[in-house]
């Protein structure tokens, strides 16, 4: 039995959330490579660090490989922040793999992946 090529997935692979107030999101620098707020405002701090981040609706906040964690709320009481959560390669390689693997062979259900362009 011969090995099926695996199909190229150009992009990132990514996921997008809603996040309220009340709710922490723990990001690691090691499996998140950005963030990207797509509506609302988001409140972004790290343990020990007394700089805190608001962003805006449109802005995007690159992450180190390396670092702290990264708490994430939505910032306005009473209304969500919807975000864009970009992994990296690394953590992302496998499920591009399997991806491409199952797409290229002709799964029997349908598979959507997020894939897009880093900016």
């Amino acid at each position: 039995m011969s090995e099926r090529p695996i199909l190229p997935l150009p992009g990132t692979l990514f996921c997008q959330l809603q996040l309220y107030p009340d709710k922490l999101l723990t990001l690691s620098p090691h499996r998140i490579a950005a963030l990207t707020v797509e509506e609302g405002r988001a409140w972004i701090t790290s343990s020990g660090d007394s700089a805190d981040l608001v962003l805006d609706a449109g802005h995007r906040l690159a992450l180190p490989g390396e670092g702290k964690p990264r708490l994430v709320s939505a910032f306005d009481t009473g209304s969500c922040a919807r975000l864009r959560i970009e992994f990296r390669p690394a953590t992302a390689c496998w499920r591009l793999r399997l991806a491409g693997w199952l797409l290229n062979i002709g799964a029997p259900y349908p598979i959507s992946i997020a894939t897009g362009d880093l900016q």
